[in-house]
């Protein structure tokens, strides 16, 4: 059995269809993995999925409390970056996993960032019609956002995410060490993921994030295992009341979690994603801002306290050049959220106050693109 919160590790509880699962967050708690696994009852060989980078700053540690626990390791690297999102890379481990003779009693554990975590559940999804499977995020990106909740996929050359399955890992180790070795521009890339809650979910959120600018900069580890745990509660709740996207109780359920995404994934796919994902959220999200205050509805004042906080975090708050509509547009029509053929914006008039807007205009859009010009 897990101990729950035992020092200095904390714990959520995420309540899934599948089965409840929890999140421990902390430093050092990738060493504790190879007491976990067998605790929910992994005996079989165990596949870890990571990237090259990632397995030179953290595989090590991981694979010896695994094998130290008597658990059969194998490991399978992807190269980082987006590219590696893909229905190639997904048959690629379907045919090591083929020629390991893995079988329905492995695991697989996922090891680095959001791209990792995503491709690994993907093939945890898809592999003998399911397996289980542990998501280790290394990154603040997926640790605050895509590390919850049970969504995987992949990417299409048409947009993100467009091929996927909702599966659930069994558990979740967030250690805020790894943190540490992350390169600036891809830990406050995270951050922005966190501003994003804080407008669809808790207000509160956003007070906490301006008066902890200094801390989060440092990377505090206090500081850090807050940020993380504030998070991944609000993910949790949304999840819980709307797990497969169906709209929940308000019409738009986890969708809400899509807030800044509409035009955000158009701009990463735009770019080739030379822009990381959170740059373009935050991106997304001032253009949304926009898009809501130019019809009257949004809070006046929203949009330049978005910019503020991103600017403080580091983030970019114009893009790399000028983007126009006709650049972007099959990007949003091929957007996840449209439906009959339009382009579905989630919008917010206050933080914590979200509506659908499935009428907005190429006017409005390029407005909306013209703010965010250098």
């Amino acid at each position: 059995m897990i101990q729950h919160n035992e020092p200095p590790f904390s714990s959520v509880r995420v309540e899934s269809s599948a089965g409840a699962y929890s999140v421990l967050v902390g430093p050092g708690v990738l060493r504790r993995a190879g007491a976990l696994l067998p605790s929910l009852g992994a005996a079989g060989p165990v596949a870890v999925v990571t990237d090259s980078r990632v397995a030179g700053l953290h595989l090590g540690p991981l694979r010896q409390t695994l094998t130290s626990a008597g658990l059969d390791v194998s490991v399978f690297e992807i190269q980082p970056g987006e590219s590696s999102k893909s229905l190639e890379s997904a048959g690629r481990v379907y045919e090591w996993l083929a020629a390991e003779g893995f079988a329905r009693d492995s695991w697989i554990v996922a090891l680095g960032g959001g791209v990792t975590g995503d491709l690994a559940g993907f093939v945890a999804a898809t592999w003998l019609r399911g397996i289980a499977w542990v998501n280790c995020p290394t990154t603040t990106e997926a640790a605050i956002d895509a590390s919850v909740g049970g969504k995987t996929g992949v990417n299409l050359a048409a947009g993100k995410n467009l091929v996927g399955a909702f599966h659930p890992p069994r558990l979740v180790l967030i250690d805020v060490e790894t943190f540490a070795t992350l390169p600036e521009r891809d830990f406050v890339a995270g951050l922005a993921e966190a501003v994003k809650h804080g407008v669809v979910r808790d207000g509160t959120l956003l007070d906490w994030l301006e008066s902890n600018v200094g801390g989060l900069r440092i990377r505090d580890r206090a500081v850090l295992v807050e940020l993380v745990c504030r998070n991944v509660r609000i993910k949790a709740d949304v999840v819980r009341d709307d797990e497969h996207e169906t709209g929940g109780r308000d019409g738009i359920g986890r969708a809400a979690l899509n807030y800044g995404h509409t035009i955000g994934h158009a701009l990463e796919s735009h770019f080739r994603y030379d822009l990381r994902h959170g740059e373009c959220i935050g991106l997304g999200m001032l253009a949304a801002a926009s898009i809501a205050s130019g019809r009257s509805v949004g809070a006046k004042g929203l949009r330049a306290r978005l910019r503020q906080l991103l600017h403080l975090f580091g983030l970019p708050v114009v893009t790399p050049r000028a983007v126009s509509v006709g650049d972007i547009s099959g990007f949003l029509t091929a957007d996840k959220k449209s439906l009959g053929g339009r382009v579905r914006f989630v919008l917010a008039s206050e933080p914590g106050t979200l509506f659908w807007a499935d009428d907005v205009g190429a006017d409005e859009i390029e407005a909306a693109l013209a703010e965010l010009r250098p």
